[in-house]
């Protein structure tokens, strides 16, 4: 008998994931409170406790290499999460899930870079602009210039003339540290690139 259920010990998930009746199951529970749960399913029945997604909501499943999560994506617009103790655990449920699903094309990629790593892109650029507008600020301020805020709601002004006051061989040396710690992030994050497959309904 193939086997259909997996626990997990990770603390606020769902610590029962099973496949059974055309269903992705699942339930959050003690590990010590799913024995009945587990009893049913290894009879080849489904128990009742168990929230389902059946198979026929299902629009798209990402199986999201390297985190040992599968993504499920059902109805108009929902979304939810599966999440395994270990990587075998998350490849075996996909390939089940895959071997029973009806008319859902498969398929592999590696993201793109933008894709898999905008958030600290982005980061970067904002990060860039609001030091190069402080070190301009800073090299006024060092000229003699007086610089006032106006307006009960500063914003981002205030960030700027906050900076700034450090003077501007300070605001270049903050950024490059920051900036320096940012792309090792990006570095790190762009090494852990990997392959995901993808069943879509066609």
């Amino acid at each position: 008998m193939i086997k259909n259920y997996w626990q997990s010990n990770i603390p606020k998930t769902h610590q029962l994931i099973a496949i059974a009746n055309n269903r992705i199951l699942k339930i959050m529970k003690r590990v010590s409170d799913i024995r009945e749960e587990i009893a049913l399913l290894e009879k080849g029945e489904v128990p009742e406790t168990m929230e389902g997604i059946p198979f026929g909501y299902v629009a798209k499943i990402i199986n999201e290499a390297p985190k040992n999560e599968i993504a499920i994506h059902y109805g108009k617009e929902s979304k939810t999460k599966l999440k395994f103790q270990n990587k075998e655990d998350k490849n075996a449920c996909f390939n089940l899930i895959r071997s029973q699903l009806k008319g859902f094309n498969y398929k592999n990629k590696l993201p793109y870079m933008w894709e898999y790593a905008k958030g600290k892109i982005i980061a970067i650029f904002i990060l860039t602009a609001i030091f190069l507008y402080s070190y301009c600020v800073a090299v006024e301020i060092e000229k003699g210039v007086k610089f006032e805020l106006e307006g009960s709601k500063p914003g981002i002004g205030a960030i700027v003339l906050f900076f700034a006051s450090f003077g501007s061989f300070n605001v270049f040396a903050g950024y490059l540290t920051l900036l320096t710690l940012l792309l090792l992030l990006l570095y790190n994050r762009l090494k852990q690139r990997s392959v995901l497959e993808y069943l879509i309904r066609n």
